[in-house]
């Protein structure tokens, strides 16, 4: 008699989370005086708060009553830099809600370039990576459920075959799962009991009994 193997539990691949994003430092600016230095300091607070808008219409508002302040000049550059990834950075967003990865990764080292001081970059470079992990997770379940249903079927058929004494057919099929997954213990052990059937099969049909040759005397 031969057991009748039954397919494993299915596994659970796991997936690495993303590593922690860092940024660079946010850019400083000497405090100075003048007759400009309420609208540098006001420019410089709001481009500390991540507020580019502000800082920009302040340290405009500066230059026009200091055109040579270069702190005003300084921070109306970060500022616009700060503004331009921005837009890169909402275009990352968009790109990352359709599922284009490579397009949202795109855009995200535009504004790193532009920008590496933002947290806007970090926090979008951590969602990026999230979203890719969680596609892969879910890419290895269905990959996964996908080999443990044909794995599942290709011992019904060789239950199958050896139901109908069919042993060959049934190593062909225990053959396949071990291709796909060589420590299979119930594969293992159905092809072994395969083989014995088949041994013993073929023995029956010669007339010879499996211990060996038969000899008589007169």
């Amino acid at each position: 008699a031969v057991a009748t193997p039954t397919p494993p539990p299915p596994t659970t691949l796991a997936t690495p989370a993303p590593p922690p994003v860092t940024v660079a430092p946010v850019p400083t600016f000497e405090e100075t005086g003048g007759k400009a230095a309420a609208q540098v300091r006001a420019a410089n607070a709001s481009f500390k708060a991540g507020s580019y808008d502000r800082a920009v219409s302040a340290a405009q508002d500066a230059l026009r009553e200091d055109p040579q302040n270069e702190n005003a000049r300084k921070i109306l550059e970060n500022a616009q830099s700060g503004q331009k990834a921005l837009v890169q950075l909402k275009a990352a967003e968009t790109a990352l809600a359709r599922g284009d990865f490579a397009a949202a990764e795109r855009e995200l080292e535009a504004a790193r370039r532009l920008a590496p001081w933002d947290r806007g970059v970090a926090e979008t470079s951590s969602r990026i990576g999230e979203a890719r992990a969680r596609a892969q997770r879910d890419t290895d379940t269905k990959a996964q459920s996908a080999k443990t249903a044909q794995v599942t079927d290709y011992l019904n058929q060789a239950n199958a075959a050896m139901g109908a004494k069919q042993y060959e057919a049934a190593i062909a099929f225990y053959n396949r799962i071990l291709e796909m997954d060589p420590n299979h213990q119930a594969a293992l052990i159905g092809k072994t009991g395969a083989i014995g059937a088949k041994s013993q099969s073929d023995a029956a049909a010669s007339g010879a009994r499996p211990g060996g040759a038969v000899r008589s005397f007169v």
